[in-house]
């Protein structure tokens, strides 16, 4: 089996709605996949996309098991938590969705990232980051990897991971590729780019690819140029509305207020002064050169971007 495919990323939170899971129908013979930390759906419809037969997906966060079962109505789910199921209790899940468990060719899933990513406040010091008991979540997915046995696995997580090093300086990638090599896959890894594969979002995320076959593993080559990235507004511009109501987070009052002050095409630079950390607060005159980076930034510097 080859390593190639489209260049579509998982997603990390719930939709309400997603594309028709079924635009392509499986074959009798198509490559069959397994997946777990399957959030709503994203890695699964991907490869249901490229021909492959989606046989489970699984989650324990309830708000992305909805939306699956919701876009996936004829894939058996699995809800609960990874770590407590057993190898009976994962081969009788294959089994129960009407799947030889030893016929499995692909494992997908992206186990929860949180404690690699840069949007995690929590995370300061590298030795708390880990003992996050999410960063060990990988070494479970391998578990599963290594219950069922598939000719191939893909596994997602943030682009921090990359530049991420243990206690003993050895880089997060490098440890994952040996895990994958001591489940007996050989494993290769690459930072794709959304925009290039024509999402309209710049997405960053790692991919892990490991087979246990003698073959090369190759990425999907860039379809979408720089200068032709598709935008959100050519991505939206059938929605009709009729689409359902969003539920959203309640924001508190001082980020609504943060967020009235921003001007069409504007971002947090924009903000008057009381409302701007006191650490952006400086006498720099070129503000691009500036060394000062505010706090602000780091959590609110994409959510403030107002682009109409």
């Amino acid at each position: 089996m080859g390593a190639d495919g489209d260049g579509v990323s998982g997603s990390d939170a719930p939709a309400e709605a997603s594309a028709d899971a079924g635009a392509d129908a499986a074959i009798d013979d198509a490559p069959v996949v397994a997946g777990f930390f399957s959030g709503c759906g994203g890695l699964d419809l991907g490869f249901e996309r490229a021909g492959f037969d989606v046989a489970l997906g699984s989650d324990q966060w309830e708000p992305a098991a909805e939306t699956y079962r919701r876009n996936f109505s004829d894939t058996e789910f699995l809800d609960g938590d990874v770590r407590e199921l057993d190898a009976p209790a994962i081969r009788e899940a294959v089994a129960g969705a009407g799947y030889d468990p030893d016929g499995i060719d692909v494992v997908i899933g992206g186990p929860p990232c949180q404690g690699f990513s840069r949007l995690n406040n929590e995370q300061i010091e590298l030795d708390e980051m880990e003992k996050d008991r999410r960063n060990t979540l990988f070494e479970e997915f391998l578990r599963v990897v290594s219950v069922l046995e598939p000719q191939l696995v893909l596994m997602e997580n943030v682009r921090d991971l990359i530049n991420r090093q243990t206690s003993d300086d050895r880089y997060v990638k490098d440890l994952i590729v040996d895990e994958f090599a001591a489940h007996g896959y050989k494993c290769e890894y690459r930072v794709l780019e959304a925009e290039q594969y024509g999402v309209p979002q710049k997405r960053r995320r790692i991919f892990f690819i490991g087979t246990d076959r003698d073959v090369p593993i190759r990425f999907p080559e860039p379809t979408t140029p720089e200068g032709s990235w598709r935008t959100a507004g050519e991505a939206l511009a059938d929605a009709t509305d009729d689409l359902p109501n969003m539920t959203y987070a309640d924001t508190g009052e001082k980020t609504l207020e943060r967020i009235r002050h921003v001007p069409p095409g504007g971002y947090y630079r924009d903000l008057p002064d009381r409302l701007k950390t006191k650490k952006y607060q400086c006498d720099c005159e070129d503000t691009d050169a500036c060394p000062h980076e505010p706090e602000i930034v780091k959590r609110y510097g994409t959510y403030l971007r107002r682009l109409d």
